[in-house]
């Protein structure tokens, strides 16, 4: 009897350890993100790059996000869900770059359980040019769809 109740408790605290390990829908359908991809430009077409030593923090928000991350191909940006504008500095390799998003904001209904979403329509994106050669949006609509956004040449 006792094997028993010990074995019920380890299963009953197995169950609740793993369901707390899983992403719930609200995590993917609220969370939404600009994706930017980093390309340079060869035989006039673009092709994807990568670069170490990435480090990516917002300007008014005071938060890292990348902090010398080796083999970056993109990287994730979160808007600002209460302005139509966020700054983010961007070093890679000792360079830095200060991107400025302008963008609409529109408040979603997804569920009950998981309430609303911001989604963000990207109308203007300006760099410093130390590092970066051009910008372009590929994809203005910034939503929880996880597609690039924009692509960043160099």
């Amino acid at each position: 009897m006792k094997f028993k109740n010990r074995y019920i408790a380890y299963l009953l605290c197995l169950m609740t350890v793993s369901s707390c390990l899983h992403k719930t829908e609200c995590d993917e359908t609220v969370n939404s993100s600009a994706q930017l991809g980093f390309y340079e430009i060869v035989n006039q077409k673009a092709v994807s790059i990568m670069y170490d030593n990435v480090t990516v923090y917002g300007l008014s928000s005071d938060s890292l996000i990348y902090n010398n991350v080796d083999s970056v191909r993109s990287v994730i940006l979160p808007m600002n869900h209460s302005a139509d504008s966020c700054i983010f500095v961007m070093r890679i390799e000792s360079v830095t770059d200060t991107l400025l998003f302008r963008y609409t904001r529109k408040l979603e209904f997804i569920s009950e359980n998981c309430g609303f979403s911001t989604e963000f329509r990207l109308t203007k994106l300006e760099t410093t040019n130390h590092n970066i050669d051009s910008v372009k949006i590929e994809n203005p609509d910034i939503n929880s769809s996880k597609s690039e956004n924009i692509q960043i040449y160099y």
